[in-house]
């Protein structure tokens, strides 16, 4: 109900709030709206020895999130959105260790796909806040290592965020793939890797579909023809 009247009565007033006249019982009754709207709106609370993390591809996944923490997360975990971004698969990871086969044997890639983020003016992606201790950093910066920690507080919307930053990965200019890459050689997906973040939206399906929905609409597709099934070294003798 509390929605239907955001929408109905609420909005529309809003919109028009700065024709009311000061003082006036309808500008009173804007001003009731605008506390409700944001009564609705989900609060990050970050503590003065904490920080917010925006995650976007493998760290959506908690137990993956967790074993980077070292701890089991218990934290709050709040959906929002990061204006001024768009999700893509250009983080190139240079690679010895993930190892795939064909019908000509074994092969190695020489970088690693997997998501990231670039600004892209009017775009908009989803994601989920996690709330670690600052502490808590350095672990996630060397996991990331080919990704530069941001601050993005200001671009995040659908929450209100209290008492300190969040922080999101960008890749690294040197880390960035061309543009279409074709040679699965070269530039090649882990299947594993997609396996990672659709665990953790297969669990958002069941309480949130509309996540889901929008992670897949905001997210460019898998570049085509580039994912292996992966497996890590030391890779296993021909046959």
């Amino acid at each position: 109900m509390r929605l239907i009247f955001l929408l109905i009565i609420c909005l529309p007033l809003l919109a028009s709030s700065e024709e009311l006249r000061p003082n006036s019982g309808i500008n009173a009754f804007s001003n009731s709206c605008s506390q409700i709207f944001l009564d609705a709106v989900p609060t990050v609370r970050i503590g003065p020895d904490e920080i917010g993390i925006f995650a976007y591809g493998s760290l959506l996944n908690a137990e993956s999130f967790s074993n980077t923490l070292g701890r089991r997360y218990e934290g709050q975990v709040t959906a929002g959105h990061l204006n001024g971004f768009t999700r893509t698969w250009n983080a190139a990871y240079p690679n010895k260790k993930y190892h795939g086969t064909t019908s000509n044997g074994i092969f190695t890639p020489k970088h690693i796909l997997f998501l990231n983020i670039v600004p892209k003016a009017d775009a908009y992606i989803n994601g989920m806040i996690f709330v670690v201790k600052k502490t808590d950093i350095p672990g996630y910066d060397s996991r990331e290592e080919i990704y530069q920690s941001t601050v993005v507080t200001n671009q995040v919307s659908g929450v209100r965020v209290e008492g300190g930053d969040v922080i999101t990965y960008v890749g690294k200019q040197e880390f960035l793939a061309p543009d279409n890459p074709s040679s699965l050689e070269d530039y090649a997906v882990r299947n594993s890797y997609i396996e990672i973040y659709k665990r953790a939206l297969d669990l958002a399906r069941q309480t949130n579909p509309m996540f889901v929905e929008e992670f897949e609409r905001t997210t460019e597709p898998v570049p085509s023809g580039l994912v292996f099934d992966d497996f890590k070294s030391p890779a296993p003798a021909p046959p």
